[in-house]
């Protein structure tokens, strides 16, 4: 059996460069390897674009974040059905915002129940203005120092 060190919301998810989603308290999420981990142990092929893996406490649900290039069209959703090996009825619905793709993955009984609970939590998507850039001063320096040298030798 594969542990998983799952971390618990609250917690600002960042999601490509200016898009944040805040996690609830209750909520379980990994990133980086612990989801990797994760998305392996369960049946999940890896593609590269995965961000994150949130869900419920105790997994009845779960969401793979991930930044598909050309995810740019809000609000597209779809949903398709599955049956697993062990004879479970899963339901994947998926939904682009902010340009990025969540992929809930629950039983087919618990369906709707988990697609409210992260209807819930994607209305707290939102974007955030993007970071001033620290550098732009340090170009400034040069031409500082060459006014300064020539008013000294006037």
């Amino acid at each position: 059996m594969v542990e998983i060190r799952w971390s618990r919301g609250p917690h600002q998810l960042r999601l490509r460069e200016t898009w944040v989603l805040p996690l609830p308290q209750g909520v379980v999420y990994a990133e980086g390897d612990e989801m990797r981990r994760f998305l392996v142990a369960t049946g999940n092929a890896l593609t590269g674009k995965e961000v994150a893996v949130f869900g419920a406490a105790d997994l009845a649900w779960f969401v793979i974040v991930s930044t598909p290039p050309g995810a740019t069209q809000d609000g597209l959703e779809w949903t398709e059905q599955s049956r697993e090996s062990d004879g479970r009825e899963v339901v994947i619905h998926s939904v682009l915002r902010g340009g990025s793709l969540f992929e809930l993955v629950s039983e087919k009984t618990t369906a709707e129940p988990a697609r409210r609970a992260m209807e819930a939590i994607l209305a707290g998507l939102h974007e955030t203005p993007p970071a001033r850039s620290t550098w732009w001063p340090l170009l400034l320096i040069p031409f500082v120092l060459l006014f300064l040298i020539r008013r000294r030798r006037a």
